[in-house]
Formats: C-alpha cells, structure tokens, sequence
C-alpha cells in the first residue's frame, strides 16, 4: 500500500467511541496538518516546532487516522528513550492489538536494512562497536606513511583521541 496516501484517513479526524477524543482534540493547526497528510496530492510534508508545541501527538493521531497496522507504518525518532515513548503512546492510542509498531532511530533503521542484507549475502559480515572501529582506525593509521604531515598531527596519529575524531 501507499504508505503517504493512506486509506479512509479522512474518516478518523471525526471522534468516534472506537477511536477516542483523537483528532477532534487537536488544535487547528494541527488540523489542518492532519488534513494535509491525508491529501493525496500531497506528497511531502514537514512539521517542524519546538519542544510541545504537539508534533508527537499529531504523529500519533496521523497513524491512528491512516487506518493502517502499525506493522506498515514507519516512524523514525531521535533517540531511544524518544522512540519506546512514541511506540508506548501509539500502543495506547490504537490498543494493545498493534503489537509491533515500528517505531526506531535513524541508527537501528540501518541496522536493520545492513541485517537484512547480510541474510542475503554469503560473506560473513560484523558490524563493528565504537572501541573495535577505533581499533581498527588505530592499526590503519599506525601503517601510515605521515613524513607528509606537519609533526604535532604526526605525533597524534598513535592517540586514541586522534582515532575518536577519525572515527567521528
């Protein structure tokens, strides 16, 4: 399905007794938001604002009015703790049914496609720590050729600070 346009979204902005107070309690702005979301003409939206001035609640109501499992819906957050709030929110909202809204940070979405793509491959892959990548940053810069480099940044390159940024 097409996940942007999704079905029957018009149809949640309404409170009902299966969807709660919902959309009907959301400011006007967020209204019209959520009216924009739904427009099939519409094809890219940002909603940007400042810490609660509603963004989560709207996302939350913009997945209870798409009508979709949450299993088809895909919500990336900045953080960890952001992200088990957001699921916990959405679980609330739509009933403990949705059992697996797929609600991560940026980072565990590329684990998650590198993952799916190891499955496929048959070279063995490992997916390298922070200390094991500056170990590894550490061995490579130490067989490197530095006469070239000014002589603070050619002391440097045997620290593990130097590494740290290297890696960063």
């Amino acid at each position: 399905p097409d996940l942007s346009h999704p079905s029957g979204c018009m149809g949640a902005m309404s409170p009902t007794a299966e969807h709660g107070p919902g959309a009907a309690a959301l400011a006007q702005a967020q209204q019209r938001v959520l009216a924009a979301a739904c427009d099939p003409q519409v094809r890219t939206l940002l909603v940007a604002g400042g810490p609660g001035t509603g963004k989560t609640t709207l996302l939350v109501e913009l997945a209870a009015a798409s009508g979709l499992p949450l299993a088809n819906v895909l919500v990336l957050s900045a953080t960890r703790q952001l992200a088990q709030r957001l699921r916990h929110q959405l679980i609330s909202r739509l009933g403990g049914a949705q059992l697996s809204p797929r609600v991560m940070t940026a980072h565990a979405l590329a684990h998650s496609l590198v993952n799916g793509e190891r499955a496929r491959d048959e070279r063995p892959w490992a997916l390298l720590t922070a200390p094991e990548q500056e170990f590894r940053l550490r061995e490579l810069l130490a067989g490197h050729d530095t006469s070239a480099w000014t002589p603070d940044l050619a002391r440097a390159v045997t620290t593990r600070s130097f590494a740290a940024e290297v890696r960063a």
